[in-house]
């Protein structure tokens, strides 16, 4: 099968010529093709898909045994967008999208301006896998287009990396190489335009000109003078910082542990103590009669300031905590028990694990 390199011949519009819920799909794809992948390199015994299920989704599948069938694909699988939203590679592929294409720029979540930090590693992995004879062949077996998942993951990746320099990033974060200008490739990609247009008006005679200039054998833009022009297009996208920390209903989503429904309710404070000041809140907060208690740690000795498992569970102190920072009082209580209940499961999961591997460990029989 010959294969193509679409990630040359997309167009970037004045936005994405695709649209987020889109993007959603695509990611799905991708990290299923990817799960697949992973698994003819581990695969053991029958337990495997299992395992690789459970990298994928906190909710178990009767279908997991047909995660490596070609033609399953993630809604045949019952696997949701939301069930992969909190891994790490998902958040930076929608932070990228947010802020490649509208100039969003999440304040509240990690700067990646980093060549070495999760965007780097994502953008090879992704490189990687558009040339990748495995899914070359996987996707002969598929209605999906994977190479163009693939294509439109890197597009967004390579526009929020181009949008970091032209505002001014240090290092970028895209196959490294990042310089304190833009190449004819980025341009493309910031103005909507294709390639061969962009060297079109950056002709000399051109009026109102892109300024260009040569770095060896490269055509290259220096960072005022591709502001400067795409202002004059109308085609510069303006930057909005924003935090979305703590402002979302949190109760709507699932909890694993009691460390995450705290870190939530820490974030959610913070917001409202921006939006209403930290007095109020605090008032609010007493008026519940909550106060952290000492809680020990896990492996060290000493205590911390926290949230217990026994306050969790208190029904109605969570329905007063949960109205305080203005949120559904009972399934703020819910979510809180919910997040007890699963942290004390993985634990017995893991005494019955344990339980099972020492008999063949020690040589005993079963």
């Amino acid at each position: 099968m010959q294969t193509r390199d679409a990630m040359d011949d997309i167009t970037a519009g004045f936005s994405a010529p695709f649209t987020m819920d889109a993007l959603k799909d695509d990611i799905l794809d991708v990290m299923l093709a990817l799960i697949n992948q992973t698994r003819f390199t581990f695969y053991r015994d029958s337990e495997t898909e299992t395992q690789l299920w459970a990298l994928l989704s906190r909710t178990p599948t009767e279908y997991s045994f047909e995660l490596a069938d070609p033609e399953m694909t993630p809604k045949d699988l019952g696997l949701s967008f939301s069930a992969v939203e909190n891994l790490s590679m998902v958040q930076d592929l929608m932070q990228f999208y947010e802020y490649g294409v509208n100039g969003i720029l999440d304040t509240s979540k990690p700067c990646f301006d980093d060549s070495e930090g999760g965007g780097n590693w994502l953008s090879r992995i992704l490189f990687d896998l558009r040339r990748s004879k495995f899914l070359e062949d996987w996707s002969a077996y598929k209605t999906e287009d994977l190479f163009g998942a693939v294509d439109r993951c890197l597009f967004v990746a390579e526009l929020a990396n181009a949008r970091l320099m032209l505002e001014g990033g240090q290092e970028g974060f895209f196959l490294g190489g990042q310089d304190y200008t833009l190449s004819i490739r980025q341009m493309s990609l910031l103005s909507g335009m294709t390639e061969a247009s962009v060297r079109t008006l950056a002709g000399p005679n051109r009026k109102n000109r892109l300024i260009t200039k040569k770095d060896g054998n490269n055509t290259v833009i220096d960072i005022e003078d591709a502001k400067a022009w795409l202002i004059a297009k109308g085609r510069y996208v303006p930057i909005k910082k924003t935090s979305a920390r703590g402002t979302d209903d949190f109760t709507v989503r699932k909890f694993f542990s009691r460390d995450e429904f705290e870190q939530a309710i820490y974030y959610r404070r913070e917001f409202l103590n921006a939006e209403l000041g930290k007095d109020v809140v605090n008032e609010r907060i007493a008026h519940t009669e909550f106060e952290e208690v000492d809680i020990p740690h896990a492996n060290i000795p000493g205590t911390f300031k926290g949230i217990s498992n026994e306050q969790l569970l208190n029904t109605d102190l969570m329905h007063r905590l949960g109205a305080a920072l203005q949120l559904p009082a009972e399934r703020f209580a819910l979510r809180a028990a919910e997040a007890v209940t699963h942290e004390k499961l993985r634990a017995i999961e893991a005494q019955l694990q344990q339980i099972q591997t020492t008999p063949s460990q020690s040589g005993e029989k079963s």
